[in-house]
C-alpha cells in the first residue's frame, strides 16, 4: 500500500497511505502532553448542565441527546440551532 510517513522533531507523526481502489487514509499522532491545571468554564453552559460524574451515557435516553428533531428546529432542515 502507498504511503507517507512523517514525524517532527517534537514528536508529532503523520500517515497518509492509499488502500483498495484509492481509499485514503489519514492518521495523526501527537507526543505525551504533561499534565496542567483547566480553569473552570467563564461561560454558562447552552444545554444541561450535568453535575460531575452524572452525565448520561449513550444508551441512556436523554431528553437533550435523544430529541427527535434539532434545537431550534422542525426536523425539515430549517432549524435554527443554538
Amino acid at each position: 500500500m502507498p504511503a507517507i510517513f512523517a514525524k517532527s522533531r517534537d514528536g508529532f507523526q503523520l500517515r497518509l497511505s492509499f488502500g483498495y481502489k484509492g481509499q485514503a487514509f489519514f492518521e495523526v499522532a501527537t507526543p505525551c502532553v504533561t499534565k496542567s491545571d483547566v480553569a473552570e468554564p467563564t461561560s454558562v453552559p447552552n444545554g444541561p448542565a450535568y453535575p460531575l460524574g452524572e452525565i448520561p451515557t449513550p444508551n441512556v435516553r436523554s431528553a437533550f441527546w435523544s430529541a427527535e428533531v434539532p434545537v431550534g428546529g422542525t426536523g425539515r432542515g430549517e432549524g435554527g440551532g443554538g
